[in-house]
């Protein structure tokens, strides 16, 4: 068994500039990473401005991040965090821009072919400091960033100890501008990470405990995501509860449920964590048969009797999930049975396992 997160994470209402002074032991000079929007619209960008302004940092903005980031679009930004002399980046945003800032940390001190960033790099990458506008992905607190190839490879994750970023400021103000879908969605990709993680081969005591109060916390608040706006004590509890799920896949990595969501992303332009929702009920009808003392723990956690009750919360949350055809079904099941996660997964799945839950959502 082996745990290591070694994020410093901070948590509560001003606490970006309650410690503002920790940018210092950074650098001199910050690349900021985020999207065209989002950054500025949660009010995460005007107080790592402030705060950088007061301690004497010089910085430039990196806002081209796209809402599913490709290799090319991190190694731009990578280039731009080397054309300046970034001494360190700030993510600010989802997924998308933590996941963007991580790679591009990683080329600003590796200057290599784009697609190199899948093999050994030379040089320790940049280091970053995550500011979360949404509950839902935990990348504030993991060593992966999932970055999309092509149709062959829709999503590839590059991973390391040494891309954990340093710093993570969780402040549930960033997340009370996010759209009511956008609340819901990324709700239940936390909710897949604690799940998955419980059904992954990697599981462990430590682990296993972070996921179980991961999804209690959720199983308490994710139906507030449908009652906006959100109240304050809701989006603190599942910003929490975000970051615990994403130090329990750190532990463990993912199962089917997100190879399986990326094509339902990349080919569907399903948003990931509608897709990984959409996934959790025939997923957990299959764990109920082939591994049901930990399905019995993830419906305890949640306090529900069983799968019934479960899927009937996912039909509240996502009530219009679209049908997947036959053709479109085994094209990407083609697809996703190709990535590593399938050996983490408890039972032994087939391409036509995957197909026959793409055709179930």
């Amino acid at each position: 068994m082996r745990s290591f997160m070694p994020t410093k994470v901070f948590c509560g209402e001003n606490c970006l500039i309650l410690n503002k002074h920790l940018f210092k032991a950074l650098g001199e000079k910050a690349l900021i990473v985020c999207g065209r929007s989002s950054a500025a619209a949660s009010g995460a960008l005007d107080d790592v401005l402030a705060a950088l302004t007061d301690e004497g940092i010089r910085y430039e903005i990196y806002n081209g991040v796209l809402n599913n980031p490709t290799v090319l679009n991190a190694y731009e930004a990578g280039g731009k965090a080397a054309e300046f002399g970034a001494d360190f980046i700030i993510g600010i945003g989802g997924g998308s821009p933590l996941d963007a800032a991580k790679a591009a940390a990683v080329y600003a001190t590796n200057r290599i072919e784009p697609m190199e960033i899948y093999g050994e790099t030379k040089n320790l990458p940049l280091p970053v400091a995550a500011i979360p506008t949404t509950a839902g992905t935990g990348s504030e607190v993991t060593p992966y960033s999932v970055l999309t190839i092509d149709r062959e490879n829709p999503k590839v994750t590059v991973k390391g100890d040494h891309m954990f970023p340093k710093l993570a400021f969780l402040d549930h103000r960033y997340t009370k501008s996010l759209p009511a879908d956008v609340a819901v969605h990324t709700a239940l990709d936390a909710l897949s990470h604690a799940v998955e993680s419980i059904l992954c081969k990697r599981n462990s005591y430590i682990s296993e405990y972070i996921a179980r109060e991961a999804i209690g916390i959720l199983g308490e608040e994710i139906e507030n995501t449908l009652k906006y706006p959100i109240n304050p004590k809701s989006r603190e509890r599942l910003l929490y509860a975000s970051m615990l799920a994403g130090v329990a896949i750190t532990h463990t990595g993912t199962t089917i449920i997100h190879s399986m969501g990326y094509s339902l992303t990349y080919f569907m332009d399903m948003p990931h964590g509608f897709a990984n929702g959409a996934l959790l009920p025939p997923f957990l009808r299959r764990a109920e048969k082939y591994a049901p003392r930990e399905a019995a723990k993830v419906f305890s956690a949640m306090h529900l009797p069983g799968i019934d009750e479960f899927c009937e919360l996912i039909s509240r949350l996502l009530p219009n999930i679209p049908k997947v055809s036959e053709e479109d079904a085994e094209m990407m099941a083609n697809v996703s049975i190709k990535n590593k996660n399938i050996l983490q997964n408890l039972w032994s799945v087939t391409k036509d396992d995957e197909k026959a839950m793409f055709l179930e959502i």
